[in-house]
């Protein structure tokens, strides 16, 4: 009886290792979506601003154009 209750300790500790092992995954997986997110926003925000203040092609579509300007102020915080 107390190798079975032996084994039964053992394999449960491999289970709670397993899903400890399993959270660690899930939580790198869900800190690599929002960098991901993060590194998006961050990109367009760069882009839109470079767009919009450096260079003249750029003013002349944000006066010409609703489409960029609503791509602005939706990449812009």
């Amino acid at each position: 009886m107390k190798r079975v209750s032996d084994r039964m300790a053992t394999i449960s500790d491999r289970m709670a290792t397993i899903s400890d092992r399993m959270a660690t995954i899930s939580d790198r997986i869900v800190g690599l979506v929002i960098s991901a997110s993060w590194c998006n926003q961050a990109i367009a925000r760069n882009i839109t601003q470079t767009i919009f203040t450096d260079s003249q092609l750029g003013r002349a579509l944000h006066r010409e154009s609703g489409v960029w300007s609503l791509f602005a102020s939706m990449t812009s915080e």
